[in-house]
């Protein structure tokens, strides 16, 4: 039914029946659709109605261009969560420095825990911080560290191996 739905017949219910859509669909194409049809205010509103979803969240914020927006919600995300990077990637280059202490900061966090799956998400976030611009050196720097943290975390090494952030090679 949206398909056949015509702006130009009935803006409103247009917007009604998309603005239901992207609120319940988690689907940026829903969005895209009704984008050029909404006041700044109304994108607001429909944006922030979607907050709950994360991920979907920052979607729309980075097609709207609110980085400084995405930057506020990446950084009162303090808990260790594993979609973290899908949220952190849309600023990576435009907030390099900042990015790079939230990911340092997590990854401190995280080792304080123990298992795979913190692991993969470390070498994950350390993978991220290889990213971001001007920050090379750095990023190496911390690889390094956790790479030889003790007490030794052989499974947190191969995770940053299969990562591709660490070769037996470089790290000895």
């Amino acid at each position: 039914m949206a398909g056949k739905l015509n702006p130009e017949l009935n803006l409103d219910l247009y917007k009604k029946v998309y603005s239901y859509l992207v609120k319940q669909s988690g689907q940026v194409t829903y969005y895209q659709s009704v984008r050029p049809h909404l006041s700044e205010s109304e994108k607001s509103s429909l944006i922030q109605s979607v907050k709950a979803n994360d991920i979907y969240y920052v979607q729309l914020l980075a097609l709207e261009e609110r980085y400084a927006d995405i930057l506020r919600h990446v950084q009162h995300r303090t808990e260790l969560d594993y979609g973290f990077e899908k949220l952190i990637e849309p600023i990576l280059s435009v907030y390099p420095a900042r990015c790079f202490v939230i990911l340092e900061k997590k990854c401190w966090q995280a080792i304080e825990l123990r298992g795979r799956s913190v692991y993969r998400m470390i070498a994950r976030w350390l993978q991220l911080t290889h990213e971001i611009p001007g920050h090379r050196n750095e990023a190496e720097a911390l690889t390094l560290q956790f790479y030889h943290h003790k007490p030794r975390l052989p499974a947190l090494r191969d995770e940053m191996r299969k990562a591709g952030i660490a070769s037996s090679a470089n790290y000895r």
